[in-house]
């Protein structure tokens, strides 16, 4: 045989040997990789297989979030993604521990990227919402909720979207398209009481009082909750039903589980008129050596409930007592003429205009009703770029605020105020000792003494100085002293049928509570506007127990710059403007400093209590915005 043959033939043995052998290896190797032994994973799709013994990336991940260890989810998830940087499960979770971190805008920048990769993701539609939401930036809030739900978002998410899509209409005014989410989550989870009461929140925004009791009642007979019966409260007396009103407020208390915050709702008698104010015909009194004449305000009250078929009550004399009018006591309203001087009344008027002409002319603006501010900025009156901040003071709807431009001042109308705190005026102190001894009214039980300012044109709207809801030490007496003469600027009690005028010295005190401590809707009062002239106007209310000279400096908390003015503008659209009173720019009526050796002068001992300080405007902004 050929010798180069049988060369030929060995090395074509030999290679087919080989061949064969890595074959077997290759058969043996994969048979060792379908037996899943212990602490061995199988890989991702789309991600390198981790070391022996690791869990891979998302099941790591998804057990650091567990432990709250959101930093460590941050570190690794970031660094995975510069490998795998299309791995939207690592994604998500990044832009879950931002969240959970309260890092809102991180989180955001992940998930918009997520969905630029992933555009039909629609829980991470749905987290963009929330993060959205919890930044009051409802109106893009709403816009990822919407999409979320187009894109047909899982069973497990979708009453938690609907919800906070109709809680983000709520908050921007469009309480129609509110209550067409809750219908739709009615539908899906019949009898959710989260649904009712937002329903009924929303009803009551829109005026239909009747309804949002209904709405609140389905609600609380089924958690008994504190909060839910506040508001069926507020809705029955906004509907004029003081009775069911004060019956829900009593079951709010006593599910609150802590009935001493009500305590004076259940253990005082709260402040009213002396006695010697409520009169029924004009009277003269005198004190230090000077005449006051008191007179009671003619009142026309509507018609007392009566039951089906009953005869009709007969019409009663203007001077009979409310009890035999209304079936309870209501709110007592008398006038003092002559309880200032025109000399001390200009005197007050020109501290408050040097106090407005010292404050800077940079204002903040801030709005309850931060839809209100988002159409501002379509309108191109508020810059979308300006940048704003939020100032939650645990009401339903935070304040939005920014500082304000000529062009928004310009848009808004609003009256003026400033507060005059106890010893920083000896002439402002001197009119609460007057008040004190006068009308009767305890010098301890009066909160900051307040002056107003309305140009022409300028009201407040409808509203209550006390809250309609249970209050610890609500405000219980109002006392307003005109300094001006003007045409229109009416005090008006459009339930009573009574409006008083302004006269220079003229003062109109008035109660707000009933014989329990809880808010009578027939206090409701408004400014009406004036028509010629300048109103200036003395507030001063009065709590039924001492407040020890309370004082509104959080009201300044939202305010960008020492000493900068505030303009306010709550639910009802009723804006006002708020100055610092600064006293060392009255060194000539500031009190005496004590000396370092003299004793202090002992105070009565009083018993401290929690009351509700609200210091917005010239009510409580709980119970005007529904007005």
């Amino acid at each position: 045989m050929n010798t180069k043959l049988l060369i030929s033939i060995l090395i074509i043995f030999l290679l087919l040997a080989d061949v064969s052998d890595a074959a077997g290896k290759a058969t043996k190797s994969k048979g060792k990789t379908k037996r899943k032994g212990p602490g061995k994973a199988k890989p991702v799709a789309g991600s390198a297989a981790p070391p022996t013994g690791e869990l891979p990336m998302g099941a790591q991940l998804e057990a650091l979030m567990k432990e709250q260890k959101y930093d460590e989810v941050i570190s690794r998830a970031t660094e995975h993604l510069k490998i795998q940087d299309r791995d939207v499960y690592s994604m998500f979770t990044l832009g879950h521990a931002h969240f959970a971190k309260n890092d809102l805008d991180d989180a955001i920048r992940v998930w918009e990227h997520l969905i630029s990769i992933d555009s039909g993701s629609s829980v991470a539609l749905y987290a963009l919402g929330l993060a959205h939401f919890k930044l009051y930036r409802y109106a893009k809030a709403i816009q990822y909720f919407d999409r979320a739900i187009l894109r047909g978002i899982d069973k497990t998410n979708e009453k938690g979207c609907l919800y906070n899509l109709a809680q983000a209409h709520h908050f921007m005014g469009n309480y129609k398209e509110s209550i067409r989410y809750t219908r739709w989550i009615d539908r899906i989870q019949p009898n959710s009481n989260e649904a009712y009461l937002l329903w009924g929140q929303n009803l009551l925004k829109s005026k239909n009082f009747t309804g949002a009791a209904e709405m609140f009642e389905k609600s609380c007979m089924a958690v008994t909750d504190e909060r839910c019966f506040k508001l069926m409260g507020r809705a029955h007396a906004l509907d004029q039903n003081h009775i069911s009103a004060v019956g829900s407020w009593k079951l709010a208390i006593q599910f609150s589980g802590d009935e001493m915050k009500y305590k004076t709702l259940t253990s005082n008698t709260p402040l009213s008129l002396p006695a010697h104010l409520r009169v029924r015909q004009t009277n003269t009194i005198t004190k230090d050596d000077r005449s006051y004449t008191i007179s009671p305000v003619r009142v026309s009250l509507p018609d007392p409930p009566t039951e089906e078929g009953a005869e009709p009550p007969v019409a009663p004399s203007p001077y009979t007592p409310y009890e035999a009018q209304f079936g309870r006591p209501g709110p007592d309203i008398v006038t003092v003429d002559n309880f200032l001087t025109p000399e001390e009344a200009q005197q007050l008027i020109d501290k408050f205009e040097q106090t407005s002409k010292n404050a800077p002319e940079q204002r903040v603006a801030c709005f309850e009703r931060s839809g209100r501010l988002d159409k501002l900025r379509s309108t191109g009156i508020v810059e979308k770029e300006q940048p704003s901040k939020f100032h939650d003071d645990g009401k339903l709807d935070p304040k939005e605020c920014l500082n304000a431009t000529s062009s928004l001042l310009n848009h808004l109308s609003y009256s003026s105020s400033t507060f005059v705190h106890y010893r920083e005026s000896n002439f402002f102190d001197s009119i609460s000792e007057r008040i004190g001894r006068v009308l009767g009214l305890p010098v301890r039980n009066g909160a900051t003494t307040q002056i107003l300012k309305y140009d022409p044109s300028e009201k407040y709207t409808s509203h209550t100085d006390c809250a309609f809801e249970p209050i610890n030490n609500d405000r219980a007496v109002t006392v307003l002293i005109y300094l001006s003469d003007v045409e229109g600027g009416e005090t008006s009690f459009p339930y009573l049928n009574v409006s008083v005028a302004p006269k220079v010295g003229k003062v109109v005190v008035f109660s707000s509570l009933d014989k329990e401590g809880f808010c009578d809707y027939l206090s409701t009062h408004e400014s009406l506007p004036v028509v010629k002239g300048t109103k200036y106007v003395i507030q001063k209310w009065y709590h039924t127990l001492p407040v020890h000279h309370l004082r509104f400096d959080a009201l300044f908390d939202t305010t960008y710059l020492p000493g900068q003015a505030l303009v306010d503008c709550d639910l009802s659209d009723s804006c006002r403007e708020y100055l610092r009173y600064d006293p060392s720019a009255f060194p000539e009526d500031q009190p005496a400093k004590p000396s370092a050796t003299e004793e202090p002068k002992p105070e009565e001992e009083e018993e401290d209590v929690e009351i509700s300080s609200s210091p917005a405007a010239e009510a409580d902004p709980a119970s005007k915005d529904e007005l």
